[in-house]
């Protein structure tokens, strides 16, 4: 990889998180940076033709003095034969910084630039498959999170960030139509508070969650460290208190629901067909207790999609992936199967099940498997207890499971899971 330009030495104290910006051409990359850092250390431009023609490094400095990040400006995905630089060498740059970062730290985060416009575009979906497919080569287990820049005519003097969040609201369907999931997100402008339209805090609340998001979003070092040689304090405090749980199973069984089950909010993207919502892993944090936090990876649905979604060799190829690099860095803790409760087992599930099981064995043969069974709503008896009345699929399919080799360490037959299906 050829040298970046404008490379300083980061802070001798702190070991930097590597955070990579990408995007279409012209939605605001380098400006997003420049408003995280608090300078114009990263070249912007007015039109849509890409100024940044190179991958280039900014270092950032919490206040605190508690966390330090490298920046990775990214040439704009998408320019087009009169573009500064075409897009096969746009993803060339992309892949290649990818790929030397995982050999020397690690990548902690990734983040996508998207233009606040009316509606999803053809165009952000091509972006999004582009970059979450160069990601998924490289290193899967990099979270994702969606930056929604040039929302400044959307701000209200009354709600600044409330009114410029109403654009992830009002596209989230669309957003799950076209299949494209995040670990988080951030509404925001990169404008300063006396351009058009003036409005004094609006920049200072926008820096703040920009800040914020790669904070609390990018990976700890443990994620990234074993493989490079790379240790320090905050590597075996993530260890400690982070547990890794991965969500899998068919398409369409209910994998984000149930991840929405459990940390209480809908931030992983589910659809209410059989579609493949989820296209690529992401993770959910949950804190459970101060001390103890689960990291709940979505992954993309094994099988066909019927609506032309991730195929079954991408999502196999991004389980195994993220089992074998979670199996080599901070370790899998719980592996959760999720089916549909249907009449009775299928040969679907029993191929599934031995997928899973067969690529459990090669990564992370210690991990413990258990079994989420979904959908089971019009299984449940008002006269009877809840959870004694859908359980009741278990062991009506217990013999079967047991004939088919299917064994689990435990299982759940939960109600109230959203008729939503990821």
């Amino acid at each position: 990889m050829t040298k970046p330009d404008n490379q300083p030495s980061p802070p001798s104290h702190l070991v930097s998180r590597n955070v990579v910006v990408a995007g279409e051409t012209g939605v605001g990359k380098s400006s997003f940076i420049n408003l995280v850092i608090g300078s114009d250390s990263a070249t912007t431009a007015n039109d849509v033709c890409g100024v940044t023609t190179r991958t280039s490094v900014h270092p950032w400095e919490t206040d605190t003095h508690t966390h330090a990040f490298r920046l990775w400006d990214t040439p704009g995905l998408g320019e087009g034969s009169f573009g500064n630089i075409s897009p096969r060498a746009a993803q060339h740059a992309l892949r290649s910084l990818l790929r030397e970062l995982a050999k020397e730290g690690g990548v902690h985060l990734l983040v996508l630039c998207m233009r606040g416009i009316a509606r999803i575009t053809k165009g952000m979906k091509q972006t999004y498959d582009i970059v979450l497919r160069i990601r998924d080569q490289v290193s899967p287990h990099i979270p994702v999170v969606a930056v929604i820049t040039e929302l400044e005519k959307r701000c209200d003097e009354t709600d600044i960030m409330g009114s410029m969040e109403e654009w992830w609201t009002s596209n989230a369907s669309a957003l799950a139509a076209f299949g494209m999931s995040f670990c988080s997100h951030a509404c925001l402008t990169t404008l300063s508070d006396d351009c058009h339209p003036p409005m004094a805090g609006r920049h200072a609340e926008c820096q703040r969650l920009a800040c914020n998001l790669l904070i609390d979003y990018s990976l700890p070092f443990s994620a990234c460290s074993r493989s490079t040689g790379m240790t320090n304090g905050l590597s075996s405090m993530s260890l400690k208190f982070t547990r890794n749980i991965v969500v899998v199973g068919e398409t369409g069984v209910g994998k984000s629901s149930i991840i929405n089950l459990v940390v209480g909010t809908d931030s992983a993207v589910a659809t209410s067909d059989v579609r493949a919502a989820t296209v690529g892993t992401s993770y959910h944090d949950w804190n459970l207790l101060q001390s103890q936090t689960f990291r709940l990876w979505d992954t993309p649905g094994l099988g066909p999609s019927l609506s032309g979604g991730t195929s079954s060799k991408h999502a196999l190829n991004a389980l195994r992936s993220l089992l074998t690099e979670l199996g080599r860095d901070a370790g899998v803790h719980l592996l959760i199967v999720c089916f549909r409760g249907g009449r009775r087992v299928t040969k679907s599930n029993k191929q599934a099940y031995d997928t899973i099981l067969a690529l459990r064995d090669r990564a992370c043969p210690d991990t413990p498997l258990v079994a989420v069974i979904t959908e089971l709503e019009r299984k449940y008896n008002p006269r009877d207890d809840v959870l004694v009345s859908m359980d009741q699929w278990w062991h009506a399919n217990a013999g079967d499971m047991s004939d088919l080799c299917m064994i689990f360490n435990g299982h759940a037959a939960p109600r109230r899971v959203p008729a939503s299906r990821a």
